[in-house]
């Protein structure tokens, strides 16, 4: 059975410096939610075109992020009606 840690051990690794080359700021997200048997299933086909962060030896990582917003939730609304030009406010640990 091949567990995460196994198949991101298959990956290209690329380090921190590195990727202070890759320009983050113009992308597209697209965002899926699976189960993590079919993320298991895909992460393979994807070694060809993707690289695995590692850092201090490790390419997992864990981190929590809390969003920030108004209480009548206007960061969030703006992001849901498409609006271009906007920003939020989170905290990662």
């Amino acid at each position: 059975m091949n567990t995460l840690t196994h198949i991101l051990q298959s990956f290209s690794p690329i380090t921190l410096a590195e990727m202070d080359g890759v320009q983050l700021m113009n992308r597209t997200d697209t965002k899926f939610m699976l189960h993590q048997q079919e993320l298991l299933a895909i992460l393979p086909d994807l070694m060809d075109s993707y690289r695995a962060l590692e850092v201090l030896g490790t390419r997992e990582s864990r981190y929590e992020t809390l969003y920030y917003d108004t209480a009548d939730f206007w960061h969030y609304t703006q992001h849901q009606n498409g609006k271009r030009h906007r920003y939020k406010i989170r905290k990662r640990n």
